[in-house]
């Protein structure tokens, strides 16, 4: 089901403790679009509590960090095939990913827990289809 990625210029940042995925993910997409931060800096911009960063928080601090941001539900999946990328995900409700590229059948995306991982378009899917748990994705772009 997940494969390792082929390089891609895209960046990656391990989370330094358990509850700073949405820290890597923010950390990620900054650097992505040229904005060098710091985990430092990240942890006084972020609110954040021992189990993590609530999706409201994440939106908060992309709006620091100045960018737009739309929260949507993932279970409009095709969304994904149109949005502007990267976006960031919360993952099975408890873990945020970086969304960096769907291509020929494939999500590639950054797990700030594991590395960059490419999976299949249709088990990536898959993952959400029949889940009674509300999954999100926040779009973003820079502001000009």
């Amino acid at each position: 089901m997940y494969k390792n990625a082929t390089p891609l210029p895209y960046p990656f940042y391990k989370q330094q403790q358990d509850n700073e995925c949405a820290l890597s993910c923010l950390k990620m997409v900054s650097e992505f679009y040229g904005k060098q931060i710091t985990f430092e800096y990240l942890r006084e911009l972020v609110q954040m509590d021992p189990e993590g960063i609530s999706i409201y928080n994440v939106v908060k601090s992309l709006n620091l960090l100045n960018f737009k941001s739309l929260v949507v539900s993932a279970t409009y999946f095709s969304l994904l095939e149109k949005a502007i990328l990267p976006c960031i995900m919360l993952w099975k409700s408890n873990h945020y990913v970086v969304i960096y590229n769907i291509t020929d059948g494939y999500v590639n995306f950054a797990d700030p827990n594991t590395g960059l991982l490419m999976m299949d378009i249709k088990d990536f899917s898959g993952l959400y289809k029949d889940s009674e748990k509300e999954e999100w994705i926040i779009l973003l772009e820079p502001r000009s």
